[in-house]
């Protein structure tokens, strides 16, 4: 308890605008006596929607979800539209990432058409790009979305953090429950221990391995 008591005295107070979701990282604390282990940091941006949004005049593009897979692979989902009334082909091309598999499988978008673009690649920072070729109404320019490490979420076997509308969850397991006495569920804005603040102290259940906290309700679920 000296230990708790001291790790939530000796952080910051950082306002979180009501507790709803804003950019930051996450991680959760696991308390026994005087032993503290810890998950690595986790960014709530591992799952969402409308990422990016570029567009010049003649079309558009929006990162509409980033899901991670395994191997080191991720899904892009990407939302094009031609705001043309002509029909263009669209070219793609990438930095620093490979993207492998396309669906839809076609490139042609008709005249002020909106098609939605799976994609599976490398789950890793870079830029993927795209221009339209219109015959008839002219080129785009070319459009980037660049990938950064806000959008790629880490990997976690345990535990994971993300955004549903305007609030944010951290979900973790535990297979030795009885093993920890509390799980102190901590937030910084740049992944800075000095910069941390406690937003939730949880007592364990022996009995329950898997537990999550909502940030904008302070609602906890055990299960």
């Amino acid at each position: 308890m000296i230990l708790l008591a001291s790790l939530c005295s000796c952080k910051k107070n950082i306002n979180l605008q009501g507790d709803q979701y804003q950019e930051g990282w996450i991680r959760v604390l696991g308390i026994k006596g005087k032993d503290t282990s810890s998950t690595k940091f986790m960014n709530a941006r591992t799952e969402t929607v409308g990422l990016l949004f570029v567009e010049d005049s003649k079309l558009s593009a929006t990162l509409k979800s980033y899901t991670p897979m395994p191997n080191g692979k991720g899904q892009y989902v990407i939302e094009m539209t031609n705001k043309q009334p002509c029909q263009v082909i669209l070219r793609w091309s990438w930095e620093d990432l490979t993207l492998d598999s396309e669906i839809p499988a076609s490139d042609v978008l008709h005249a002020n058409e909106t098609v939605t673009f799976t994609f599976i690649g490398d789950a890793r920072a870079g830029k993927i790009k795209v221009h339209a070729d219109g015959i008839d109404c002219g080129n785009s320019s070319t459009l980037i979305l660049n990938i950064t490490t806000t959008i790629l979420p880490i990997t976690y076997t345990t535990s994971k953090a993300y955004r549903q509308n305007d609030q944010m969850y951290v979900i973790w397991s535990t297979e030795t429950p009885q093993d920890v006495d509390w799980f102190l569920i901590m937030w910084s804005p740049d992944g800075n221990k000095a910069n941390e603040v406690v937003k939730g102290i949880i007592a364990t259940d022996a009995n329950i391995k898997n537990y999550s906290f909502n940030f904008a309700a302070y609602k906890i679920k055990k299960e």
